[in-house]
């Protein structure tokens, strides 16, 4: 009887026992129970999907603003080069191209010389002394510097002059002697950029692989590693910027000064053909995305063949002679000229339908008043250009009004108004007159506060279209000025003044909506018709007048 109580008492204990625990918290019993913790891998040696990560080095030579547009996710991971290193990306190794820097030889606006070899060049980086006497030390900034030590190796005591970026410019215009190297994107108008082993970095389309200032950067090392690279950046998951020069993003145009299909030169047109003018300098014409004559007389059918002798300075051009205008690949042309009106509306009509059955853009002229005043506005390569022109100088009869064609009267507070909401809406606006002629390299002084007006309006070119003579150039804020170019195709060979056989064809660039520069052409006129590049020592003559009628003389750089 005692056994079986107490077999009765152990089994109320255990059920007890039982629901006590039972209706114990959670917590208390998890506590009873030894801790699991999870041994997590490193972060730089996690495997991303099931794959490793890379490791890439890039070199601290390499271009500031490339590294900085490296721009990388999982499973690609940068290194700072102290641990195992997997692939390098560096400047002219021998591995895959990735992207392309260029560089420019550049030296202050006024300049004589327009090119240098090579090796010369190289020769003054790695040899004390050499060409001082000529450039000095060659400027640059730090980063560049870095860069071609990399390429040419240390350079020679002395040889290089370390600038900041920010002040390269106004210190190589002020310096007694400055060629310096900078990266494609720092060129702008006050700066001449120098031809090596004949080729420039402004050179229209895609740059030539001859090119020396140009640095080629590269991925070196596991082809795993560059295979995985590859891949993840067609999906845009590892991005770097593969140049500083997109040909994509230029517009080259050429601008020239007067043209007049006239007496002795419309003569050899008639005895030597219609293209016979251009043959010498076409190619600089044709280059060109954009090509502006200023043809100051109208096309008629009336109109006589071209005679030498002819006093009369009422001026025509016959209908087949727009030929010259077609073989040189001309896009604009330029109507303040103040004979468009000599042989009537009806000549100036059938001018306007002739250039409009060709595709050939106008402006500065038109065929009322409302249609001259309009800006012509084009847009290439993601440039957007506004041409405006007009006519100060008359006479009266060749401007156009309300009811009849012909050029543009100048109307200057429209017309600095019109500049500033072009320039506002992202225009570069190049501005064009017709004005009163001087036979002198220095500009006039009502000239000059003209044309300096419509710079401080906006205008980033103003030229003078008006000029036999060539003549004096500004730079002003962002804007440049040249006064006059003298005549494309006319016939003035020493007459009224020596020095009308000069001529300037100036080839403005345009880069990523910006202007950037401008490279002299210079040619001289032959047989009364034809003009043909210069030779070295008339081209070096030439520049030296207009640099010293320009105020440059003591920064022209030999």
């Amino acid at each position: 009887m005692c056994m079986g109580r107490l077999k009765s008492l152990v089994f109320i204990a255990l059920i007890i026992t039982t629901i006590l625990v039972a209706c114990s918290p959670v917590k208390a019993a998890e506590s009873t129970l030894a801790p699991t913790v999870a041994t997590l891998p490193d972060p730089t040696d996690r495997p991303t999907d099931g794959v490793r990560q890379f490791k890439i080095f890039l070199d601290p030579k390499l271009p500031t603003d490339f590294r900085e547009s490296f721009k990388i996710s999982d499973p690609i991971i940068l290194t700072d080069g102290n641990d195992n290193i997997e692939t390098i990306v560096s400047i002219n190794s021998e591995g895959e191209s990735i992207a392309n820097w260029v560089y420019a030889l550049v030296a202050p606006f006024p300049t004589l010389d327009d090119s240098i070899g090579l090796d010369e060049l190289k020769l003054a980086w790695q040899t004390e002394g050499v060409n001082f006497e000529k450039f000095g030390a060659l400027w640059m900034s730090e980063d560049t510097h870095a860069v071609f030590k990399k390429m040419w190796g240390e350079p020679a005591r002395n040889g290089v002059k370390i600038v900041a970026e920010e002040d390269f410019v106004n210190q190589c215009w002020d310096a007694e002697k400055c060629w310096g190297i900078i990266p494609f994107e720092q060129i702008e108008p006050r700066l001449k950029v120098l031809y090596v082993d004949g080729l420039s970095p402004l050179q229209r389309g895609e740059l030539d692989t001859a090119y020396p200032l140009q640095v080629n950067i590269t991925l070196t090392g596991d082809q795993e590693v560059i295979n995985k690279i590859e891949t993840l950046s067609v999906d845009h998951k590892v991005a770097w910027k593969k140049t500083n020069r997109d040909p994509q993003k230029f517009t080259l145009l050429v601008m020239t000064g007067v043209t007049a299909l006239v007496r002795a030169t419309a003569e050899r047109m008639d005895t030597l053909g219609v293209t016979y003018p251009g043959r010498d300098i076409k190619h600089w014409l044709v280059e060109a995305d954009l090509t502006h004559v200023c043809n100051e007389v109208s096309f008629d059918s009336r109109c006589p063949p071209g005679n030498p002798n002819q006093l009369s300075l009422q001026f025509c051009s016959r209908d087949e002679y727009i030929g010259l205008l077609e073989d040189m690949g001309v896009d604009i042309v330029e109507l303040s000229g103040n004979h468009v009106m000599d042989w009537g509306v009806s000549a100036l009509l059938n001018t306007l339908d002739m250039y409009d059955e060709r595709g050939i853009k106008t402006y500065a002229g038109g065929r009322d008043l409302a249609s001259a005043n309009q800006p012509l506005l084009i847009e290439d390569h993601g440039n957007r250009l506004a041409f405006m022109g007009c006519n100060p100088a008359g006479p009266k009869y060749a401007w156009a009004t309300e009811r009849s064609p012909g050029s543009l009267p100048c109307e200057y507070p429209e017309f600095y108004e019109t500049i500033a909401r072009l320039k506002e809406e992202g225009y570069q606006v190049i501005v064009t007159q017709q004005y009163f002629e001087s036979y002198s390299h220095e500009p006039n002084i009502s000239q000059v506060t003209d044309f300096r007006k419509l710079t401080d309006a906006g205008a980033v070119i103003v030229s003078g279209s008006q000029s036999h003579f060539p003549q004096a150039m500004e730079f002003r804020d962002s804007g440049f000025i040249h006064y006059g170019l003298g005549n494309l195709f006319f016939d003035q060979m020493t007459f009224p003044n020596p020095g009308t056989r000069r001529e300037f064809i100036d080839r403005h660039y345009f880069y990523d909506g910006q202007y950037i520069g401008t490279e002299l052409l210079t040619a001289m006129l032959e047989d009364y018709a034809r003009p043909r590049p210069m030779t070295d020592e008339e081209r070096k003559q030439l520049l030296t007048d207009i640099f010293r009628a320009s105020g440059w003389l003591k920064e022209v750089q030999k």
